[in-house]
């Protein structure tokens, strides 16, 4: 089912898209390469007296630069320690590949009657239980190949939450693919998730914005079934069935 409403994405997306605004772009290979052929035959040949220097100390010119033993052998440039760079968002999942791990980690769960916990091969160590995924936005077409299964996979994901309401599926417009894309820094998105406000106190468990959001998409769209799915769990005997024409 495809929907459109006006909601502010800055207000919501601009903080998960920090972190990306904190990545330097990459300057390719060989202008790595050359800046450390550079920075070798700049070194080489100009130790001089190292008399009462610390170790690791290259004399290059009339400045001394103080450089970890391992920047000095390899000849790389000092460390300098970088700023901090803000944690992502913890109620969204960015990329197609982010939501897919999430769904299958619940569906796992639904499927095996496990503890509600990650697997181990699917996050790191002392990640929280995996949550519910309130809803899945696409913003590519559905009927593409790599996107059919999102259906299904919403459907057994919401099976590992049963108290809480089903994963809603929502289709966006590729012209949201935009501004949703320049709001979390990132060139190009397919996909994104909202997860369930965790139940803790914690003023990291409230998403006033999310709420909001996730209750409007609720109201306006249906949850995801599967009904042939639900027929092969349900396992039960429906007879024989032979049409006399």
């Amino acid at each position: 089912m495809t929907t459109s409403y006006s909601y502010s994405s800055d207000s919501l997306l601009s903080p998960p898209g920090k972190p990306s605004t904190q990545i330097h772009k990459s300057k390719g290979k060989r202008s790595r390469k050359r800046k450390r052929r550079h920075l070798a035959s700049k070194n080489v040949g100009r130790v001089g007296d190292t008399t009462g220097l610390a170790p690791g100390t290259i004399l290059s010119g009339p400045e001394s630069v103080n450089l970890d033993p391992e920047e000095a052998i390899h000849g790389l440039p000092p460390h300098h320690p970088s700023t901090s760079t803000p944690k992502p968002d913890p109620h969204i999942l960015i990329g197609f590949n982010a939501v897919t791990r999430h769904l299958e980690a619940l569906s796992t769960i639904s499927g095996n009657h496990l503890d509600l916990s990650c697997p181990a091969e699917l996050a790191p160590e002392h990640q929280p239980p995996c949550r519910h995924v309130a809803a899945v936005f696409l913003l590519r077409p559905l009927d593409e190949l790599i996107y059919v299964h999102l259906p299904t996979l919403c459907y057994t994901a919401s099976l590992a939450h049963p108290g809480l309401p089903r994963t809603r599926l929502v289709l966006l417009d590729d012209s949201a693919e935009v501004s949703i894309a320049k709001a979390l820094g990132l060139a190009r998105v397919s996909a994104l998730a909202i997860l369930e406000p965790s139940e803790s106190g914690s003023p990291e468990a409230s998403a006033p914005g999310l709420e909001i959001l996730t209750a409007y998409v609720r109201e306006h769209i249906e949850a995801v079934g599967a009904g042939w799915l639900a027929d092969a769990v349900d396992a039960r005997w429906l007879g024989t069935k032979v049409d006399i024409t």
